[in-house]
């Protein structure tokens, strides 16, 4: 998923006047254990976000996952587990399982962005090495992604179609 993408999603889970959902452990237990904790997201957390970013302080944000719970296993592979090889199966696996064009997102905007050949990203790389590897790549300005000011910004696919098909996937980086 994208940062733009789970800012769509962050803003379809507020209710009436930024009240957050409850968050449903029965459904995703898995974001509801240490490091994501989705069970104690507040309407402050929500805030902050909308008007810092997800990422203020150069650390990327585990609790962003929340508002993405179809990557449950995915993140708690990756993350929890430490498994990159067994995380990246699961997410292969689900983007052809979801038959939505997902696949042809996902795969385009690998190659795209240039994380299919990124030699820097091993099994073993870290968060904070990732993080490194944001500041060097895109400066201060991926720690906004997720600020509303920041997300009104981004293209809307659905009014540039030339920008992405969910048949051939993302056609330009303006997207990504």
């Amino acid at each position: 998923a994208t940062p733009a993408d789970a800012g769509r999603a962050m803003a379809a889970s507020a209710g009436v006047a930024g009240q957050i959902n409850k968050f449903d452990c029965d459904r995703h237990p898995k974001l509801c254990q240490p490091p994501f904790d989705c069970q104690t997201f507040t309407d402050q957390e929500f805030m902050t976000m909308q008007t810092r970013g997800f990422a203020p302080e150069g650390q990327g944000n585990l609790r962003t996952w929340c508002f993405s719970p179809d990557y449950e296993e995915y993140m708690h592979t990756c993350i929890v587990k430490k498994d990159l090889v067994a995380a990246a199966k699961i997410q292969y696996q689900w983007s052809l399982d979801k038959k939505d064009g997902v696949d042809e997102l996902d795969g385009s905007y690998c190659f795209l962005e240039g994380h299919c050949s990124n030699a820097a990203v091993t099994n073993e790389t870290t968060l904070a090495e990732a993080d490194k590897m944001c500041d060097e790549r895109y400066g201060d300005d991926w720690r906004k992604a997720g600020k509303i000011t920041w997300s009104m910004q981004q293209p809307q696919l659905s009014l540039h179609p030339e920008l992405a098909s969910h048949t051939t996937g993302f056609h330009s980086s303006k997207a990504t």
